[in-house]
């Protein structure tokens, strides 16, 4: 960590206004794939967490970089984001992760809920529209998400 803070201190003016340029151009493309009844989804990690043998607690920069590129844009746009732990792999968690756009934490945690209930059998289809129970047409069948 701290080789990145004294990385840091040599950034000049010129590439940090370069730098968050380009991270406003990104966030502008991110935020526009984004509306209340859509979400990003994507892999939480790029694979299982790193064995100690690779690299310790912190494991391996390759690995870090690659976090990163699945976990920072949300946070760098500011949107919600969370990660739902539904498989394993060689008796590592994996998950997926949702991102929802700007001020819709209520969608995304009532999304979550009713895929992990649906994913569970607990629930019925998912709906398009309130996203936490099934909603059905005037001719008894329900909108399948």
């Amino acid at each position: 960590i701290q080789q990145r803070f004294d990385h840091a201190q040599t950034v000049t003016q010129t590439e940090m206004e370069e730098a968050q340029a380009k991270r406003d151009h990104y966030v502008r493309i991110l935020r526009g794939q984004l509306d209340e009844k859509n979400f990003i989804l994507l892999p939480s990690t790029p694979g299982i967490a790193p064995l100690m043998q690779a690299g310790g607690l912190g494991g391996t920069e390759d690995h870090r970089t690659r976090l990163l590129a699945l976990n920072a844009p949300a946070s760098l746009a500011g949107l919600p984001q969370m990660t739902l732990p539904l498989a394993s792999f060689q008796g590592c968690p994996l998950g997926l992760s949702l991102i929802a756009a700007p001020q819709g934490d209520e969608e995304l945690l009532a999304f979550a809920r009713a895929f992990t209930d649906h994913c569970d059998g607990e629930a019925g289809p998912l709906t398009v529209g309130s996203l936490s129970k099934p909603r059905s047409s005037s001719s008894g069948a329900s909108n399948r998400f």
